[in-house]
Protein backbone atom coordinates (compact mmCIF):
# COMPACT_ATOMS: atom_id res chain seq x y z
CA UNK A 1 0.00 0.00 0.00
CA UNK A 2 2.10 2.64 -1.07
CA UNK A 3 1.98 6.53 0.17
CA UNK A 4 1.54 8.05 4.02
CA UNK A 5 -1.90 8.90 3.87
CA UNK A 6 -3.16 5.28 2.91
CA UNK A 7 -0.48 3.30 4.79
CA UNK A 8 -1.38 5.33 7.91
CA UNK A 9 -4.73 4.41 7.18
CA UNK A 10 -4.26 0.59 6.81
CA UNK A 11 -1.69 0.53 9.48
CA UNK A 12 -4.69 2.21 11.72
CA UNK A 13 -7.46 -0.55 10.68
CA UNK A 14 -5.19 -3.38 11.83
CA UNK A 15 -3.82 -1.78 14.91
CA UNK A 16 -7.53 -1.45 15.65
CA UNK A 17 -8.17 -4.90 15.43
CA UNK A 18 -4.90 -6.45 16.42
CA UNK A 19 -4.87 -4.40 19.97
CA UNK A 20 -9.06 -4.30 20.40
CA UNK A 21 -8.64 -8.71 20.53
CA UNK A 22 -5.31 -7.82 22.84
CA UNK A 23 -7.58 -5.41 25.26
CA UNK A 24 -10.50 -7.66 25.36
CA UNK A 25 -7.92 -10.19 26.04
CA UNK A 26 -5.97 -8.43 28.84
CA UNK A 27 -9.58 -7.23 30.60
CA UNK A 28 -10.13 -10.75 31.05
CA UNK A 29 -7.44 -12.34 32.51
CA UNK A 30 -6.05 -8.92 34.52
CA UNK A 31 -7.16 -6.98 37.19
CA UNK A 32 -5.85 -3.40 34.72
CA UNK A 33 -7.71 -0.31 35.08
CA UNK A 34 -9.96 -0.14 31.99
CA UNK A 35 -8.94 3.33 31.48
CA UNK A 36 -5.10 1.64 30.99
CA UNK A 37 -6.42 -0.57 28.88
CA UNK A 38 -8.50 2.12 26.99
CA UNK A 39 -4.91 3.84 26.53
CA UNK A 40 -2.81 1.23 25.23
CA UNK A 41 -5.38 0.19 22.93
CA UNK A 42 -5.99 4.23 21.37
CA UNK A 43 -1.60 4.23 21.38
CA UNK A 44 -1.15 1.32 19.99
CA UNK A 45 -3.47 1.78 17.64
CA UNK A 46 -2.04 4.55 16.36
CA UNK A 47 1.07 3.76 16.79
CA UNK A 48 0.78 0.95 14.17
CA UNK A 49 -0.93 3.68 12.32
CA UNK A 50 2.45 5.38 12.22
CA UNK A 51 4.33 2.24 11.07
CA UNK A 52 1.37 1.76 8.59
CA UNK A 53 2.81 5.70 6.81
CA UNK A 54 6.30 5.14 7.40
CA UNK A 55 6.27 1.81 5.22
CA UNK A 56 3.63 3.21 2.23
CA UNK A 57 6.30 5.95 2.30
CA UNK A 58 8.87 3.65 1.40
CA UNK A 59 6.75 1.64 -0.67
CA UNK A 60 5.81 4.77 -2.88
CA UNK A 61 9.91 5.22 -3.38
CA UNK A 62 10.65 7.64 -0.40
CA UNK A 63 13.83 8.05 0.27
CA UNK A 64 15.01 5.10 3.28
CA UNK A 65 17.64 7.83 4.87
CA UNK A 66 14.95 10.83 5.28
CA UNK A 67 12.40 8.10 6.61
CA UNK A 68 14.95 6.93 9.37
CA UNK A 69 15.37 10.69 10.58
CA UNK A 70 11.47 11.69 10.63
CA UNK A 71 11.30 8.35 12.43
CA UNK A 72 13.98 8.96 15.04
CA UNK A 73 12.61 12.45 15.33
CA UNK A 74 9.48 11.39 16.08
CA UNK A 75 10.88 8.86 18.54
CA UNK A 76 13.14 11.43 20.51
CA UNK A 77 9.59 14.00 20.15
CA UNK A 78 7.26 11.50 21.88
CA UNK A 79 9.83 10.47 24.66
CA UNK A 80 10.08 14.34 25.18
CA UNK A 81 6.71 14.49 25.47
CA UNK A 82 6.25 11.44 27.84
CA UNK A 83 8.86 13.00 29.88
CA UNK A 84 6.74 16.39 30.39
CA UNK A 85 3.34 14.38 30.69
CA UNK A 86 5.03 12.93 33.83
CA UNK A 87 6.51 15.95 35.05
CA UNK A 88 2.86 17.70 35.16
CA UNK A 89 1.12 14.44 36.22
CA UNK A 90 -0.45 13.59 33.14
CA UNK A 91 1.29 10.21 33.08
CA UNK A 92 2.71 9.90 36.82
CA UNK A 93 5.47 7.00 36.72
CA UNK A 94 4.68 3.57 38.26
CA UNK A 95 6.41 2.50 41.57
CA UNK A 96 6.87 -0.97 42.43
CA UNK A 97 7.18 -1.67 45.94
CA UNK A 98 9.44 -4.40 46.82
Amino acid sequence: IPGARDGFLFGLQLGVLVWGAEVLGLASVTTADPLLLAGWFAGQSVEMGVAGAVAGMALAGARLSRLFVLALLAALGLAVITVVMQSLGFAPAVRIQG
